[in-house]
């Protein structure tokens, strides 16, 4: 479960529940809350660039 995004961003309106951001220099933090053990898959997608994905496993 996604927690929360956070951009380093000093000023903004977005709240850090929200799905998507705008990212400041680039650079973003994803706070992910395991629901249980297993598998967890992350996708980041921008605009003009690749789409890329992670797995971490909890326990």
């Amino acid at each position: 479960m996604l927690a929360g995004l956070g951009t380093g961003r000093a000023a903004t309106e977005k709240p850090f529940s929200a799905a998507s951001v705008t990212l400041f220099h680039g650079r973003s933090l994803a706070i992910v809350r395991p629901t249980g053990p297993g598998e967890i898959r992350i996708r980041v997608s921008a605009e003009g660039y690749r789409d890329t994905a992670v797995s971490v496993r909890a326990e």
